[in-house]
């Protein structure tokens, strides 16, 4: 599982419990990284091969806090969040958008959720 390199301790508490190989990905004060996260995802699933079957169609697992992170309080911007879903498109990756923040907005202008930039 791929997650942003600081983030929600349980939840990584919760993915390594449940088997998962987590592999951190760097953030700086906008969010993830994600030519980092391109290059660290290619890198780790070098040699394997995408699945053709519709029952193993994701390749690896994303965990990502995109709006109001955990710990940071940082949201993607738009063109975060649009390479983000390119990313995941890519490497066939299963997002787990953690959005629970979304609606703590102050203003009327609330954060996107990732799957608005998504067109499939």
């Amino acid at each position: 599982a791929f997650v942003e390199e600081v983030s929600f301790g349980i939840a990584l508490k919760q993915l390594k419990g449940a088997g998962f190989h987590v592999v951190p990905i760097p953030v700086d004060e906008n969010g993830i990284l994600t030519e980092e996260l391109d290059c660290i995802v290619a890198k780790e699933l070098s040699g394997t091969e995408k699945q053709t079957s519709s029952a193993s169609c994701f390749r690896a697992l994303l965990y990502i806090i995109p709006t109001y992170q955990n710990p940071t309080g940082c949201c993607l911007s738009e063109a975060r969040s649009k390479e983000v879903v390119r990313i995941a498109r890519k490497h066939d990756l299963l997002v787990v958008c953690d959005d629970v923040y979304n609606l703590l907005s102050i203003t009327d202008a609330k954060p996107g959720r990732l799957f608005r930039y998504d067109s499939k």
